[in-house]
């Protein structure tokens, strides 16, 4: 059913439980009351499609597995400019994605273990392209 979960560090859950655990829909907060984590669970961890908020204000729209952030998704600066928009495995961004830096360029590609590798391009904040691999 649905309940209220209160932790060790002050922070809390509701949403949905399961066999004592958080699973189903729910909201993770802080000490302070602010959402930590807002979306899908399976024995207390993420799993499915959720919302993760760092504490900088940045945050994370995905997809989860097994408590990271695995399969497609979206950083956001928490001033809402995009970040990165692409594929992720065990939290570093791996695959095909693109990420777009404080500059205004943006690179298209291939990235493994959080690092551009592989097939890409980069391009100026004017669209055009400056760096390549193919």
């Amino acid at each position: 059913g649905n309940g209220k979960l209160i932790k060790e560090h002050g922070g809390y859950y509701i949403g949905q439980f399961k066999n004592i655990l958080p699973n189903g829909r729910g909201i993770e907060y802080d000490k302070n009351g602010n959402i930590i984590y807002d979306g899908d669970l399976i024995d207390g961890k993420a799993e499915g499609n959720g919302k993760l908020i760092y504490k900088n204000g940045d945050y994370y729209i995905g997809q989860f597995k097994n408590g990271l952030k695995n399969g497609k998704g979206m950083i956001y600066k928490k001033n809402r400019n995009i970040l990165y928009e692409g594929e992720f495995k065990d939290s570093k961004a791996e695959g095909y994605g693109k990420y777009y830096d404080i500059n205004g360029e943006c690179y298209i590609g291939q990235f493994k273990n959080n690092l551009k590798k592989g097939i890409g391009l980069l391009y100026d904040k004017s669209g055009y392209i400056i760096w390549g691999r193919i």
